[in-house]
């Protein structure tokens, strides 16, 4: 999950190949999997391993299209953890230029504006499910 395709999908830290399993390995994987429709356990069981390979295989010719589900947790100024990166990562990719750091700013909150107003969608700043569900399309149709 390093070179390549931590380059397309930015909410998943940078790893170290050092042969352990840590902490930012767990945190890692714990990010891979639900945005391919994993459960993430931070577990890489076979099905946690065979989209790797997947995602590993197509970074050369057609990257692996994401399919992180909406949380159910409307995303606001404010919001921290995981989604926000994955927000601040599919934002970055229609034309942001976000920190992917989990913090939900003023930046994400004005990149997502401009995302929603440039989609014809309610400019709030908030992302809820419509905006996610337009956010995951527009990093999908980008890469």
């Amino acid at each position: 999950m390093r070179c390549a395709a931590h380059r397309l999908y930015t909410a998943i830290n940078k790893l170290t190949a050092d042969g352990a399993f840590g902490s930012n390995t767990l945190a890692a994987t714990k990010r891979f999997q639900p945005q391919f429709s994993l459960t993430a356990d931070g577990v890489i069981g076979r099905n946690t391993w065979n989209k790797v390979v997947d995602v590993k295989n197509a970074l050369g010719t057609s990257p692996m299209k994401v399919t992180t589900a909406y949380g159910g947790t409307a995303l606001q100024k404010g919001s921290s953890g995981d989604s926000v990166r994955f927000a601040q990562s599919y934002l970055n990719k229609t034309g942001a230029s976000l920190t992917v750091d989990g913090q939900f700013g003023s930046a994400t909150q004005s990149a997502t504006i401009k995302f929603q107003t440039s989609k014809g969608l309610k400019a709030d700043g908030i992302i809820g499910s419509a905006t996610w569900s337009a956010l995951v399309a527009a990093f999908n149709a980008a890469i």
